[in-house]
């Protein structure tokens, strides 16, 4: 989206949705960077519970897809990287 306010500046901005608004149970969230600097957090094991965010190395599982939503899912990573890049716009989240 973008916004101009009279005699302002142009400003661009996304609107994601909350995945987390939902019916289900979250057991475990993270938030993945694509880094391994830092990527961990100071817990021990019993002091994880369902609040806790965990990082990019505390992710010990591989996730399968079937190859038709892995297909999808690598498309709409591409589409969505396009647009950020014919926009100039870094992804700082």
């Amino acid at each position: 989206h973008c916004v101009k306010p009279v005699g302002g500046q142009k400003t661009r901005f996304i609107v994601m949705g909350n995945l987390f608004c939902s019916e289900y149970r979250i057991h475990k969230r993270f938030d993945l960077k694509g880094s391994s600097h830092g990527r961990t957090i100071d817990k021990g094991e019993g002091e994880i519970d369902e609040t806790t965010t965990l990082k990019d190395l505390d992710l010990k599982y591989v996730f399968r897809l079937e190859s038709s939503w892995f297909h999808a899912f690598i498309n709409q990573i591409d589409i969505d990287c396009e647009f950020l890049e014919a926009e100039k716009i870094m992804d700082y989240s």
